[in-house]
């Protein structure tokens, strides 16, 4: 099984607080381990003070996501690939990784950081039902709604998960 191209959904039961009620898109799955970006976490920094020559490409809201625990010195630009002709890496869900502006993408989002985990991690997070794991559709990796993207990813579902859209993240805090 590889995940790349996928949604990751965090369940009631993951009990990591970095990813309570989070969304994250699998950019790289194999053996190896897996990398992705949570999709539905802005930051309070604007692009236009983090990277300034991109501020006017990205896709709103324009600030910086952030993408992930580890390395959050660095930034990710991740872009759809049908307007981005040299990308530092093509996604199968037909994204893109850039280094440069070169050939503006249509839709491109900045992300702080990424969610990385070691050989056989993800499969055993899954397998403990802490994760859903669900089709990426193109619009929720450039959603005009960021914060609403859990709900919408579940409330489409055709099985259980769809009953956790209106789930509070954290149900001891209600």
């Amino acid at each position: 099984m590889n995940w790349r191209g996928s949604l990751l959904v965090a369940t009631p039961r993951l009990a990591d607080p970095r990813f309570v009620g989070t969304v994250l898109l699998i950019c790289e799955h194999s053996r190896d381990g897996a990398l992705g970006l949570v999709l539905n976490r802005s930051s309070d920094l604007g692009v236009d003070e983090a990277l300034p020559e991109w501020v006017d490409v990205v896709t709103a809201p324009p600030v910086v996501f952030i993408g992930g625990p580890v390395q959050p010195e660095i930034a990710i630009a991740l872009a759809d690939a049908a307007h981005a002709p040299e990308p530092l890496e093509s996604l199968d869900a037909g994204l893109a990784v850039l280094d440069d502006l070169e050939g503006i993408p249509q839709r491109l989002r900045i992300y702080s950081g990424y969610a990385g985990w070691g050989p056989g991690q993800l499969e055993d997070e899954v397998e403990e039902r802490s994760w859903w794991v669900i089709e990426a559709q193109p619009e929720d990796l450039f959603s005009d709604a960021p914060a609403d993207l859990r709900r919408t990813v579940l409330r489409r579902q055709r099985d259980d998960s769809a009953l956790f859209a209106f789930y509070p993240p954290l149900p001891g805090l209600n």
